[in-house]
């Protein structure tokens, strides 16, 4: 892909995102994107196949980049408890970092994208999944967290972020999210760790 046409998909991309989150997805025209982006739609076409394809690509570029920066801070942590405070760090930093997409992410209905771009999708959660195996299943086998069935780890870990991100990102709560990091960490480790090793 050359630069010309990296930066052109790039323009694409911030110029649906600033519309999907004032409209919704549904009520954004085509005409829009490509007013505020400067694309034809011929170039968005090109680019995404369609509407869905846009916000597919976006979400799932969401999901990547949540998680590359997960990756970089879990390869520089060892231990189970400062693999939990990095998993809610990075997950407040992104956040912070990047309001719109977050907004985005979490207003966005999952369902309605999979047939656009559900194969991206897929592999962008699979990867997640992947890393979070990778980096904690050890600690799991060694009795380092208490049973759970697997797929409720993530949830209890990072689910209450998410709730409290959804109202931030809204408006409902001032100040700087990351303020909180300590309170969600802790909090995540005191539900997920083996009493009996503490």
């Amino acid at each position: 892909m050359s630069r010309n046409t990296s930066e052109r998909r790039d323009r694409i991309l911030a110029a649906a995102l600033q519309c999907f989150n004032e409209k919704g997805v549904e009520a954004t025209g085509i005409g829009e994107i490509c007013t505020r982006s400067g694309a034809s739609i011929g170039s968005v076409y090109h680019h995404f196949g369609s509407k869905e394809g846009i916000a597919a690509t976006l979400l799932a570029e969401g999901l990547r980049s949540n998680t590359h920066q997960l990756e970089e801070r879990l390869e520089r942590t060892r231990g189970a408890q400062p693999g939990i405070r990095a998993v809610v760090a990075s997950l407040i930093d992104w956040i912070a970092a990047h309001p719109d997409w977050a907004r985005f992410i979490y207003t966005v209905t999952h369902g309605s994208l999979n047939q656009a771009g559900g194969a991206e999708l897929r592999t962008a959660n699979d990867y997640h999944a992947q890393l979070i195996e990778r980096h904690f299943g050890p600690h799991i086998k060694a009795g380092e967290f208490r049973r759970l069935p697997s797929e409720c780890l993530a949830s209890i870990v990072v689910g209450p972020v998410h709730d409290f991100a959804r109202r931030w990102l809204g408006g409902q709560i001032s100040g700087d999210i990351r303020d909180y990091i300590n309170v969600f960490a802790n909090t995540a480790w005191i539900s997920v760790r083996n009493p009996r090793q503490a």
